[in-house]
């Protein structure tokens, strides 16, 4: 990711080989960063996509990652969404971890 991570900014994400850039519609610092994409423009395929952190105890929090599509081509893009976007997710994830793994360490 890059940018700027305020409400209302515009920043670059890189899924695998897709660039896309979405708005962030809501950021509180680490307790949920939310934002919407488009392809091309707004109602043809959109993305919400949210990471939300749950504290568990004070050196542990749980990651709830979301996305919800919708649009006049989710249909189109269904199994995309099931196999390729759903591994880029979980990459994101295991890198987002050891990111914050090794900030602790």
């Amino acid at each position: 990711m890059k940018g700027d991570i305020k409400v209302g900014e515009v920043i670059e994400v890189q899924l695998q080989n897709m660039k896309f850039k979405p708005c962030i519609e809501v950021y509180d610092y680490q307790k949920e960063l939310t934002w919407l994409g488009h392809l091309f423009f707004k109602g043809l395929f959109d993305g919400r996509h949210s990471f939300r952190f749950e504290a568990i105890d004070e050196k542990k929090c749980r990651l709830v990652h979301s996305e919800s599509f919708s649009g006049l081509l989710v249909s189109v893009f269904k199994n995309k969404l099931m196999t390729e976007t759903k591994a880029g997710f979980e990459e994101m994830n295991e890198k987002l971890k050891e990111r914050i793994e090794s900030m602790n360490n």
